[in-house]
């Protein structure tokens, strides 16, 4: 079998795809796989083979998104943007496949799924299928059933609008006809595979299109601290975790002063991710330690408690830790995963990244530290999720046999 692959955004949108094609090609099967040019190292490094690379930034795309209500539109100009780069490298990816699995961003992947006559498949990191459920890339998470309804209605047909004439245009290119309903055509022309626990992110009703759940694709486990790391993290009690992934955080300096404020009014240690965010610091206090590409999956056993950006992989590397959650929402669906960890019991009410003050740190600090019915909550979530095998789920969907 030949599988082709397509993903582009942040390291949590490409890490599962890059994770997918190695198994593949691990167990005999042929795979291309489409990526941002800023992966060519993790791909060569996993022996991948067969990339064909996108020519974005994906650090610079990061920083480009803008926060709150506007940045499912500015994910939706990015993606119009690089509409015929997405039909070039798929038409080459697809030549011989027999099947194509793209992350939602593709929105070329239906198109030449149909043009090659082979199968579709849709891999999401959040529940994008239009129901009563809260669209997850704004942030009125809070709204009624039908507000819901308007929600998705409203944004649908503004990203139609945006994308209409670029697609139609590639789409005569290869002799397509013309699509009578964008939204469907994107949603409903093959199965949307969710790579999220439906414990976190149950099914709407209200689904009409086909999908099926194969929980998160976790990262690969196994891989070790660093020794500083781990040596300060059994020096003493067990710290926070304070860091924002691919975000980009508009003002590093002030996060990394306001983090070493509020451990210092909790008495807590606290280890700092740089991630994407520059959250960078010399001469850091002696309670605090900065963790460059540290595995989560490892980390996160040793931490009493994270605070972080609400990306989709973090949200459930920390749920299977059985940790507790303060999110901080900046960009799309971030604001759907802050709002679930709340309702779930899993973390305090989601913070604004623009009020956060030392203060308000210091208190998720301490209820990270003294909170039982929290962490209570925390471990029994664990239990339900930790059996879920994401990668094992969606490689049995692609008939990809062990």
């Amino acid at each position: 079998m030949k599988v082709a692959l397509a993903c582009r955004g942040s390291r949590g949108d490409v890490w599962p795809v890059l994770d997918l094609a190695q198994e593949i090609k691990r167990r005999g099967d042929s795979v291309t796989l489409c990526l941002p040019r800023s992966f060519e190292a993790q791909a060569a490094s996993r022996d991948i083979g067969d990339c064909l690379f996108f020519t974005e930034d994906s650090r610079k795309l990061m920083r480009s998104l803008q926060t709150g209500w506007f940045s499912w539109r500015s994910v939706i100009g990015w993606v119009r943007r690089v509409l015929r780069e997405q039909f070039e490298l798929l038409e080459m990816a697809t030549r011989d496949a027999d099947v194509l699995l793209c992350t939602a961003t593709e929105l070329a992947g239906p198109s030449l799924a149909a043009y090659r006559d082979i199968r579709y498949l849709r891999l999401a990191y959040a529940p994008i299928l239009p129901g009563d459920q809260p669209p997850p890339v704004q942030p009125w998470q809070g709204a009624p059933r039908m507000a819901n309804r308007l929600l998705w209605w409203g944004i649908n047909t503004s990203a139609a609008w945006v994308v209409k004439k670029p697609l139609e245009a590639e789409r005569r290119r290869l002799g397509l006809p013309p699509i009578d309903d964008i939204t469907r055509h994107l949603a409903g022309s093959g199965t949307t595979l969710l790579a999220i626990s439906p414990w976190l992110a149950p099914p709407s009703p209200a689904w009409s299109v086909p999908f099926r759940y194969t929980g998160n694709i976790r990262p690969r486990v196994g891989e070790a601290l660093d020794d500083d790391l781990a040596e300060f993290l059994d020096a003493g009690p067990a710290p926070v975790y304070v860091g924002f992934g691919s975000v980009q955080v508009k003002r590093p300096a002030r996060l990394v002063d306001l983090t070493m404020r509020a451990a210092e009014m909790a008495g807590c240690r606290v280890v700092l991710g740089k991630g994407w965010t520059g959250l960078d610091a010399d001469n850091l206090p002696s309670f605090a330690r900065q963790a460059g590409s540290a595995p989560h999956a490892e980390l996160f056993k040793k931490v009493c408690g994270v605070v972080h950006h609400g990306g989709s992989g973090t949200v459930h590397t920390a749920a299977r830790a059985g940790i507790p959650q303060q999110i901080v929402p900046h960009i799309v669906d971030q604001y759907y995963w802050g709002r679930r960890a709340y309702e779930m019991g899993i973390g305090p009410r989601p913070l604004s990244a623009g009020r956060l003050t030392a203060r308000s740190l210091a208190g998720v600090f301490e209820r990270f530290r003294s909170d039982s019915e929290l962490h209570s909550r925390c471990r029994a979530l664990s239990r339900a999720i930790g059996r879920e095998n994401g990668l094992e789920r969606a490689l049995a969907i692609l008939s990809i046999s062990s």
